[in-house]
């Protein structure tokens, strides 16, 4: 955020700059319209410039429609215990349009630190569905950790289909997601 000095001094090169219009140009009661109104419209935009950088909102700022993430299981959990655990709203945090629930403050520090490394692939979608052609989302149930990197299958013989042959299922479930991308 600028300093206070900094933000008048961007006002008063605005405001200088609408003088040099001048009001006899743009009518007087236009003319000092636009000059209260200006160091309002670059505030706004300052605002929301500083909310939206980065893609993540904190706490405190989510939309009450904001979807939850994993249906609300802990993404951290899969890899620091082995484990499907479902979050609590105590410990959450917003990340690509989603609200995500972690099981302990621990895990949701490891999130915010990296949360790409600990989101499911593939946008959740299945990678057998995927690699079938389809687009079948995955259920946070029925998952794998493989070379480090979250999975989240439709089914649980999804699942088995991939442990038989995981870079097979992977080559074409990248190639069909890469397609629907485009």
């Amino acid at each position: 955020m600028r300093s206070r000095s900094g933000l008048t001094r961007m006002i008063s090169v605005f405001v200088a700059i609408i003088d040099g219009i001048g009001a006899p140009r743009v009518g007087e009661e236009l003319f000092m319209k636009m000059r209260l109104l200006l160091p309002a419209v670059v505030i706004g935009f300052m605002f929301l410039g500083g909310c939206t950088s980065g893609g993540v909102v904190e706490l405190g700022t989510e939309n009450p429609e904001t979807p939850v993430a994993n249906e609300g299981y802990d993404s951290v959990a899969y890899f620091a215990s082995d484990t499907a655990a479902k979050g609590s709203a105590e410990f959450a945090y917003f990340w690509k349009g989603a609200k995500w629930l972690f099981s302990n403050r621990e895990n949701l520090e490891k999130f915010k630190s990296d949360p790409a490394s600990f989101a499911p692939q593939f946008g959740s979608y299945c990678p057998v569905s995927l690699a079938n052609g389809g687009k079948d989302q995955g259920n946070p149930r029925y998952w794998t950790v493989f070379e480090h990197k979250l999975y989240f299958f439709n089914n649980e013989s999804f699942r088995d289909q991939f442990e038989k042959d995981p870079a097979a299922v992977l080559g074409k479930a990248k190639s069909n997601y890469k397609d629907e991308a485009n």
